[in-house]
């Protein structure tokens, strides 16, 4: 059943290494998702609010607050822009000249339709209607033929007299705006009075057909002063005072009232279409940065899916925080706890991915709200500081010792901005603000401490606190070990020294290793007579059993180990230590005889269940087991010459092997047999390992002093 399980696993396995490229965009794409909800969430909270309607409320600021408005700043821009100091105008000072003329020629004409006495009335009323310059109408081309010369004159001098008025009157220069009030507020009240009313009409038209427009609006040269006025001015801050009222109930809620509880955070606006694709692509930049850095920088993370579970995790709840309490952050920023994931990332992953996660949580949070600029760097610089105090997460001191170096680097920060705005600090806000950031250091210290456990179990992590937690010795399975098994207790804490210093040797996790050694044989104490550790005087089980019978029996407590391990709730990486320790390699005593005693076998009813070692530090238990057991053997046997030097050539005693020999026989023998092809060992890894294994096992199989006999026993004084 364990190798079904393990089977099913390395296929899964497999497949996430051989497309981790398609892991990453999943993982990318469920953050995208996940972001722009958070992004796009609208509270219900005064959601009722509109403007042109009465407000349901009264509404009061909740902390001071200085903005930008775009609302004021529009119409401070807008008001410049309309100055009519900006309008620009060009004026033909020829036309007025050139439509007096144009009038005179008119004269003519009707003079001539006048007096030519070949036309009678109705010829001389159809030529003054069809005049190609000034057509008359049948009323006004009557009355001009009926009048006398002299009445005629007068016609034609009070039009002459209104014209030159109206010109000296408006400067000689007329747009279309002072034409269109000239002919409605002046022409109509200026008429002579000698004149009858039709005759009047005749001047009042003959006036309004002449005058024109002599000075029209440069477009180009306006617009461009009006949009140098309008970059002229600057935005337009807004001023909110702690408690000042925005609105009240029954008030009607003005543009400007709604754009300052959009700013306050008391409102959220609808979004459009540019505020959602906005908020979607901040969320798939953010993406696209942590899946960038956990590509070049964290590699391996992407063929581990519970890792990446706790890292979306972790980036996923700050920001959730942010946005339903950025109210509570943007009166108390330095009560923003980011330390709190940021510790658990250094702890569990390492420092790089703790500070991208933590810089991009900081640049989110500094979207999400006017105001929370200062919320992002004040947090991130407690994360910061968290990130490099957490040096070794295996006691809670350790998070408490963080927890100090937080407030400090939140009340540092924090007193820097402020002394920094215009208005200064007072000596209230300093006590405040390092209440807070004592506050912020506590309770990252307690948090982080027991997120860091909960989120190792979730990623399939030992935390050290774990394992220190495992490798004490009145852990149960320990002191089962100790009692029933003591020969393989001994050998698990000789292998375990061997290990760590290995393993510490070429920078693999020590305590892991250590702790991994001790649990590594619990599956001798079902049957602790089966193996020599624990015979003693006993004569030896195997002598009775045939070869393939014994070889099941020793292989099975493998099995029986992680069975056990499982049974008692030990963690994946421990469970590993047992499992793979022997990996796939032949029981060659066992073997040999089977061997000898027929011609066919098969190697494979031989062999341990597997699976070969998978990290450095299960491989350098497997060398340290098996050189351990050869080591001790050899010495038993009185065929092990300890030596102080590793030197290979030095000449030992006929059949016997010095330390370094049987180390470098022993290392060399799974090398070759591919125990080790699995395992991320290098070969410079493995010569330190050797030396590391050489050296302290000179330590304990060092030469001894024969202490000579007393010739004569010593007299009491």
């Amino acid at each position: 059943m364990i190798v079904r399980s393990y089977r099913l696993k390395t296929l899964l396995r497999s497949f996430i290494e051989h497309h981790h490229h398609l892991v990453l965009v999943l993982f990318g794409a469920v953050l995208t998702l996940i972001l722009t909800l958070i992004f796009t969430w609208r509270s219900a909270i005064n959601q009722d609010i509109m403007v042109g309607r009465p407000s349901p409320r009264t509404i009061n600021a909740d902390r001071d607050l200085t903005f930008e408005s775009p609302l004021l700043t529009e119409a401070k821009r807008r008001e410049a822009a309309n100055d009519p100091r900006n309008l620009v105008y060009n004026e033909d000072t020829q036309i007025h000249g050139q439509q007096r003329e144009q009038l005179q020629a008119t004269y003519s004409v009707i003079n001539s339709v006048r007096e030519n006495p070949s036309l009678n009335l109705d010829q001389q009323r159809g030529q003054l209607t069809e005049l190609p310059s000034l057509p008359l109408s049948d009323t006004l081309a009557i009355t001009i033929l009926e009048a006398d010369d002299d009445t005629w004159q007068r016609i034609k001098d009070q039009t002459n007299a209104l014209y030159d008025r109206t010109l000296r009157e408006n400067n000689y220069s007329i747009d279309e705006t002072t034409l269109a009030e000239i002919k409605v507020r002046y022409l109509p009240y200026n008429l002579p009075s000698s004149l009858k009313p039709d005759q009047r009409a005749v001047v009042l038209y003959l006036v309004e057909q002449t005058l024109h427009v002599n000075r029209t609006l440069n477009q180009e040269e306006t617009e461009r002063r009006q949009q140098t006025a309008r970059n002229a001015v600057q935005s337009v801050s807004k001023d909110v005072v702690n408690g000042q009222n925005i609105v009240r109930q029954g008030d009607t809620v003005s543009a400007e009232q709604y754009e300052t509880l959009i700013k306050m955070g008391l409102i959220t606006p609808e979004l459009g279409f540019d505020g959602f694709m906005g908020r979607f692509l901040l969320a798939l930049l953010v993406a696209l940065a942590l899946c960038t850095a956990l590509y070049i920088d964290q590699h391996n993370l992407l063929t581990w899916p519970r890792a990446l579970l706790v890292i979306l995790i972790l980036m996923v709840i700050p920001i959730l925080s942010g946005r339903i309490f950025l109210n509570t952050w943007l009166n108390f920023p330095e009560t923003f706890a980011l330390a709190v994931i940021a510790i658990p990332l250094a702890a569990l992953f390492n420092n790089n991915l703790a500070l991208v996660i933590s810089a991009l949580v900081s640049i989110v949070m500094m979207f999400l709200g006017e105001g929370a600029l200062q919320v992002g760097m004040i947090s991130f610089a407690g994360a910061l500081c968290g990130i490099y105090a957490i040096r070794r997460a295996d006691r809670a001191m350790a998070f408490i010792m963080a927890g100090v170096w937080i407030a400090l680097g939140v009340f540092a920060t924090a007193m820097i901005w402020r002394l920094i705005q215009p208005q200064g600090v007072t000596w209230q806000q300093t006590m405040f603000t390092l209440i807070f950031s004592m506050l912020n250091g506590g309770i990252t210290a307690m948090m982080s401490l027991t997120l860091h456990n909960v989120l190792g179990r979730i990623a399939g992590i030992v935390t050290p606190m774990q394992l220190l937690e495992l490798a004490h010795p009145n852990q149960p399975l320990l002191r089962r070990l100790m009692q029933e098994a003591p020969g393989t207790y001994h050998h698990s804490v000789v292998v375990s020294n061997l290990a760590e210093q290995a393993a510490e040797r070429i920078g693999a996790d020590t305590l892991l290793t250590r702790v991994g050694a001790y649990y590594h044989d619990i599956g001798k104490m079902l049957r602790p007579f089966f193996f020599t550790d624990n015979q003693y005087d006993r004569s030896n089980v195997h002598d009775n059993l045939d070869p393939q019978t014994s070889a099941k029996l020793i292989a099975d407590h493998v099995i029986e180990g992680a069975k056990i391990a499982r049974q008692h709730k030990l963690p994946e990486q421990i469970v590993n230590f047992i499992v793979e320790h022997h990996g796939t390699d032949v029981i060659r005593y066992f073997y040999q005889q089977a061997l000898q005693a027929q011609d066919s076998v098969d190697i494979n009813d031989y062999r341990y269940p597997g699976p070969k070692p998978q990290s450095k530090e299960t491989a350098i238990l497997m060398l340290a087991d098996g050189v351990e057991a050869t080591v001790r053997s050899k010495e038993q046997a009185g065929m092990l010459v300890a030596e102080r030097h590793d030197d290979d050539d030095q000449q030992a005693p006929k059949g016997c092997q010095s330390i370094a020999q049987v180390v470098n026989q022993s290392i060399d023998m799974r090398l070759a047999s591919g125990q080790l092809d699995q395992c991320p060992l290098t070969q410079k890894d493995l010569n330190t390992i050797r030396q590391s294994f050489v050296k302290t096992l000179q330590g304990i199989y060092h030469p001894r002093v024969e202490y000579p006999k007393l010739m004569r026993e010593p007299q009491n004084k």
